[in-house]
């Protein structure tokens, strides 16, 4: 199905709503790239509309509202769901899932070390909730990024579409992928206890105003895994590091004070990391930063708009600035 709305779909969705007179419809650009979104200015308010993408496996659906509705009744600050016409949660119309919720107000993620800990400490109060709930058989999220045989294929792929270089950058994120695996199991990491995790902590998915978070808007990759495993994407994507030009002229680094203020924030507000845990996150977050680019270049030759020989360059300069700071990086944020 094609991601673009016909001229007549959201009149027909939002007549299922009492939304009243709608004034303005806009598409919101933000969080999941699968999901399209719509900020709606009518007589009930202002109000998000999401489309869920084809194909949501029914149990991992149940599991999103599920975690969804606990961090709701937890006092976490999920925005207030809209019920369609009827009372339910989705509307499901000509094999598509549309779910309404109250618009937050919000300014964007200022990359403040205040920012960086609120998000961690909030990270943590999920775990505490969601070690609570029972972990399913089928997950919404899959398997994350740990140890995927898929990303081996997918990066020897990548590297034929793009040439001598990118083969040769390719066949070094593969060595360094398997390299981040290896040292995270041997700190221990494929015996630590599972739990549902959030699966996708970075900034697009929390509403900020200034260092404060009012809002928490997307579920849709909660999974079993280890804490770990979210605490060192959550680092990684809190502490990345952009630029005005070309992708591969990004600095190489991490934002240390960013990283240390992230893992501070979830040591202070719940269970601290242990020292084998903190010492993974590195490992991890290398694994993250090639399992999430090695699909879309491996399949299209580019990562979005971005094209895929120049994507592969900061990614290895990236993974191999992790690679050659993890010991300071380790002891930062006790």
């Amino acid at each position: 199905m094609s991601m673009v709305p016909d001229p007549t779909e959201l009149a027909r969705v939002l007549s299922h709503y009492d939304t009243g007179v709608v004034r303005k419809i806009v598409e919101v650009r933000r969080g999941a790239g699968q999901s399209m979104k719509w900020a709606i200015a009518c007589e009930r308010g202002a109000l998000l509309l999401k489309r869920r993408p084809s194909g949501v496996d029914e149990r991992g659906l149940a599991l999103i509202q599920e975690a969804q509705a606990a961090a709701a009744g937890a006092g976490f600050p999920v925005p207030e769901s809209v019920a369609v016409r009827g009372g339910a949660a989705l509307l499901r119309l000509e094999g598509r899932l549309y779910e309404m919720a109250r618009f937050v107000s919000s300014t964007p993620f200022d990359e403040s070390a205040g920012a960086c800990a609120a998000a961690g400490a909030m990270l943590a109060r999920l775990h505490a909730l969601m070690s609570r709930m029972d972990v399913p058989e089928v997950a919404a999220g899959g398997r994350g990024f740990h140890r995927l045989l898929r990303v081996q294929t997918e990066l020897v792929a990548a590297g034929k579409r793009l040439g001598d270089e990118g083969r040769r950058i390719a066949k070094n994120l593969g060595a360094l992928y398997t390299l981040a695996g290896e040292r995270a199991d041997a700190l221990g990491h494929a015996s630590w206890s599972e739990h549902l995790i959030h699966g996708d902590w970075h900034p697009g998915n929390l509403l900020f105003s200034g260092s404060e978070i009012v809002g928490l808007i997307d579920f849709d990759s909660v999974r079993p895994g280890r804490r770990a495993a979210d605490v060192a994407y959550g680092a990684l994507q809190f502490s990345v590091i952009k630029g005005e030009g070309p992708v591969e002229s990004w600095p190489a680094g991490t934002d240390e004070p960013r990283f240390e203020a992230f893992v501070r924030g979830y040591d202070g507000a719940g269970t601290p990391l242990g020292d084998a845990e903190r010492q993974s996150l590195v490992w991890l977050m290398i694994e993250a930063l090639i399992a999430e680019t090695s699909g879309p270049l491996a399949g299209t030759g580019s990562f979005g708009e971005v094209p895929g020989l120049s994507m592969l360059r900061m990614i290895e300069a990236k993974t191999t600035w992790l690679r050659d700071h993890h010991a300071r990086l380790a002891s930062l944020g006790p």
